[in-house]
């Protein structure tokens, strides 16, 4: 989803460079408090928990992208929404690495986080170019549309 951000809001949505920015500032905004609070929102409601709110905010916050329009009460709405994934994201995130550094053996849990690094950034590449395959086949809104599902569908 990440991948089609900056082109729809730029492109589809007439968002300015600046307004791109903020909306993403916002977001960072969010994310960063999202890791500062991991630890209250684990001890609150519980590690596992807080893990599946991050899991289930993620796709429920592409919802107002798919259904944007041109404008600043938009442009607001996305920021908002930005904001709340990426704290959701980032204190899934940092409550996922803590849960696998309590159950792993201290000697092996540099090798658990290479593993785990390797295996979400490794797929990235993988992401991008799945996205762009898929955007030049359906372009970027039936793409948004039909996150998920497969080639044909």
């Amino acid at each position: 989803m990440n991948t089609y951000w900056a082109y729809y809001l730029l492109d589809r949505l007439g968002a300015s460079p600046s307004a791109f920015g903020v909306i993403m500032g916002v977001g960072g905004a969010g994310g960063v408090a999202g890791a500062l609070l991991a630890p209250r929102i684990a001890a609150r409601i519980g590690i596992g928990p807080t893990i599946i709110v991050g899991f289930a905010v993620s796709p429920l916050a592409q919802v107002p992208l798919l259904c944007a329009r041109p404008g600043l009460r938009w442009q607001i709405v996305l920021a908002a929404t930005l904001a709340v994934q990426l704290f959701w994201a980032t204190a899934s995130g940092t409550s996922q690495r803590s849960l696998r550094q309590a159950l792993c053996d201290p000697a092996f849990q540099g090798r658990m986080q290479s593993a785990s690094t390797t295996l979400t950034a490794g797929a990235r590449p993988l992401a991008a170019a799945t996205a762009g395959g898929r955007g030049a086949r359906g372009g970027c809104e039936g793409t948004l549309r039909r996150r998920g599902r497969p080639w044909g569908a």
